[in-house]
């Protein structure tokens, strides 16, 4: 691929124009926080570090060697490299993640004056997430409106934040109902929102049935409009829903939405070594992508890289989020990012921009197999419909192990409101 190592900063593109509550740029790329937290760390690193339990946070702290790499990779993802948008929530690492960003706010802005380096905090977006927290099952969700306001004051403190860009709710899919969140949490959400501590709400889970459910029953019975919708796994190499089920324009010019992505190599699916043991994914799915990943590896292209490219080569996506854990992977995304500088300037179409940023062989593989409908590996998953997998069976086998299943949670979750 080819890359002018001279420009610094990622590209932009236009975001919330026609929403004051938004952003009116976002960097094409988006620093996602999930990576600053014991979620991937090995057993022999859990054992290095004492953890007691999954919930414990006691060596979260600035003098541990872990995090201080952890505040120097935001510090050089905003700083340097000008990925300014940071996406957390309190069910990362259940609160590690949102205790580091506030770690890095305290070097990016200065407490008195609210400028350091010359960057101000409406230079840095920094959105967070209710609904999901503990590792415990009976206590990991909570749509509760009691738990929403808590877990953004909560939320404030550990960012050192006085609000936050966009409040999202997280995973709605393994709601009870969604009558609860319609009656009880994204009304409490707009009341933060109202109050000023908040700018914007928005949604982040899996299913596109279960967005499309929400965005149109908030809009008709409440009267409530979502400002952005943060979908994941749903444009990418083996899966394309996103547009060509029309949730994308649905989303837009409907609802009014604004709409960005997450995971462009779908959790672990589109790299080298794989995906981890737990995702969700079909054995079909598993083995197409692994059939994928040998294919480029053949021709010593990375499966990884070039999906990024297809990922982020979309201009209606304005920011793809990556986890990005390290200094060293901000700059190889950023190096990716880089490609789409001037993008526009020509007059060309996204498929001629990915043509010429991409190098020959890359691009012949990107058409003429891994897209192409019937010489892909991904063709049988697209005829079956595994292209993705099934989050209600996923949410359904949840409940069946929490004591009371959905019907109790439901019922705590109401008396605790």
């Amino acid at each position: 691929m080819r890359n002018d190592q001279n420009i610094k900063k990622v590209p932009q593109r236009s975001y919330g124009a026609n929403n004051p509550n938004l952003p009116s740029k976002l960097p094409i790329l988006g620093l996602g926080c999930s990576s600053f937290s014991s979620f991937f760390f090995s057993k022999e690193e859990r054992v290095q570090l004492n953890l007691r339990h999954d919930d414990d946070l006691s060596w979260v702290t600035p003098s541990h060697p872990l995090v201080t790499a952890w505040i120097e990779t935001i510090l050089h993802a905003v700083k340097v490299r000008g990925v300014n948008l940071l996406d957390t929530a309190p069910w990362y690492g259940h609160g590690s993640s949102e205790m580091v960003i506030g770690m890095a706010m305290d070097k990016l802005l200065d407490s008195e004056t609210g400028v350091a380096g010359g960057l101000k905090r409406a230079d840095i977006i920094v959105n967070t997430k209710v609904g999901r927290y503990s590792s415990e099952p009976k206590a990991m969700f909570d749509f509760s409106a009691k738990r929403v306001h808590q877990s953004v004051q909560t939320s404030l403190e550990r960012l050192k934040c006085d609000y936050i860009d966009v409040l999202q709710l997280h995973d709605p899919e393994f709601a009870p109902s969604v009558d609860l969140l319609i009656e009880e949490t994204i009304p409490a959400m707009v009341e933060l929102k109202e109050k000023g501590l908040v700018r914007a709400i928005g949604m982040t889970g899996y299913p596109l049935s279960i967005h499309r459910e929400i965005l149109r029953r908030s809009r008709d019975e409440k009267g409530i409009v979502f400002d952005q919708c943060l979908t994941y796994c749903h444009y990418n190499l083996h899966d394309q829903s996103l547009f060509t089920s029309g949730f994308a324009n649905w989303c837009r010019e409907t609802i009014g939405a604004g709409l960005i992505c997450a995971a462009p190599l779908s959790m672990g699916l589109l790299t080298r070594s794989g995906p981890p043991k737990w995702h969700p994914a079909s054995d079909g799915l598993k083995n197409a992508c692994r059939n994928a990943a040998f294919l480029c590896e053949k021709r010593n292209i990375d499966i990884a890289r070039l999906a990024t490219v297809f990922a982020m080569g979309k201009r209606d996506i304005p920011c793809t989020i990556l986890g990005l854990k390290n200094v060293e992977e901000v700059e190889r995304a950023v190096e990716v990012a880089n490609l789409f500088h001037g993008e526009e300037d020509q007059g060309e179409n996204e498929m001629a921009v990915l043509e010429r940023i991409l190098e020959r062989e890359e691009w012949s593989i990107l058409i003429d197999e891994l897209l192409d409908r019937a010489n892909s590996p991904f063709k049988d998953v697209w005829r079956s419909g595994e292209f993705e997998w099934d989050a209600i069976k996923d949410v359904d086998e949840f409940w069946q192990g929490v004591d009371g299943g959905k019907i109790a949670a439901e019922e705590r979750m109401r008396h605790n409101s």
